[in-house]
């Protein structure tokens, strides 16, 4: 392998971002598997296709916030990362609301709005974990 890809192969897995897209990776999974076979029995095809649209949207920005962290921790700047992460996990979720509320009717698409809020707090939730582990200092014995 060439020495400028395998040092940025290095670069991603000392910040840890594979390990954190891996674990925000695995949850979400996991809550999709417990959450849309019930979603298609009781509710049908199209709340099912709404919560899985929900949980991809809240998955790419969590993974999104999860890099611009990595990325901004190593080069020292953990504010800056933080602060990032926190427009970029917010923004699409709530773009996609607003194009909601302009589409006129919202009770239409208070489903997806309702699994949207759900997958939203718990990938928050992960991704704020994993972000404060990321730009903690480390402690030394």
């Amino acid at each position: 392998m060439s020495d400028p890809s395998w040092k940025w192969t290095v670069r991603w897995r000392e910040g840890r971002f594979l390990a954190g897209a891996g674990l925000l990776v695995a949850v979400v999974t996991g809550l999709c598997a417990l959450l849309l076979p019930g979603i298609y029995w009781w509710q049908g095809i199209s709340k099912f296709l709404e919560a899985g649209a929900a949980a991809m949207l809240c998955l790419l920005s969590g993974i999104t916030a999860i890099a611009a962290t990595s990325c901004l921790a190593r080069q020292q700047q953990p504010l800056a990362g933080l602060l990032l992460a926190m427009a970029l996990r917010m923004l699409p979720p709530l773009v996609v609301c607003l194009l909601l509320s302009f589409q006129g009717d919202g009770d239409k698409y208070l489903g997806f709005i309702a699994y949207l809020l759900l997958f939203y707090g718990i990938t928050l939730a992960i991704e704020t974990y994993l972000s404060i582990q990321r730009v903690r200092p480390k402690q030394s014995l």
